[in-house]
């Protein structure tokens, strides 16, 4: 997975140039790239919001969909994730038995989103994201809400056709 600079770099929002400079402030002041972007000016934190959903979260959403469903949620055309709920939560993992007070960053994004598939949307549908594996877990309710909801839209869609 491509980090938010190479990202914003690639997806032709912000330059090389303002990369550089950021990452300059980054290393003499500490803290996080997004925010710094933010503050120079460079880039609005709702579109940093909306690359990370697109980039990072719904490839990651995308693959458990289709695991609970056979594959069938990215095969449907005209797909969309609306996210209710997305929140990011960041937690240092300790081992002092291990004679350390830092052994790692956990990452976890919690949220709560529909599925859209033309004008038919899903109920809501709880997971959870392990940033450090990219994998998404959706709760029992939100298996269940995605298996009945996507055979449903399939049925509607071979009578159509």
């Amino acid at each position: 997975m491509l980090k938010l600079g190479e990202l914003l770099i690639l997806e032709g929002l912000i330059s090389q140039s303002d990369f550089d400079r950021a990452m300059l402030i980054k290393a003499r002041r500490g803290g996080r790239l997004g925010p710094i972007l933010v503050d120079l000016g460079v880039i609005s934190q709702p579109t940093i919001d909306d690359l990370w959903r697109r980039k990072t979260v719904a490839p990651i959403l995308d693959k458990a969909f289709d695991a609970v469903s056979g594959g069938a949620f990215t095969k449907m055309p005209g797909r969309r994730i609306n996210y209710i709920k997305l929140i990011r939560n960041e937690s240092v993992s300790e081992d002092l038995m291990a004679g350390s007070r830092f052994c790692g960053l956990e990452v976890t994004i919690v949220g709560e989103a529909t599925i859209q598939i033309g004008q038919s949307v899903s109920l809501p549908v709880d997971f959870s994201i392990d940033e450090t594996t990219n994998v998404a877990t959706l709760s029992d309710a939100g298996q269940s809400i995605v298996k009945r909801w996507l055979a449903l839209i399939e049925r509607n869609q071979s009578k159509a056709a």
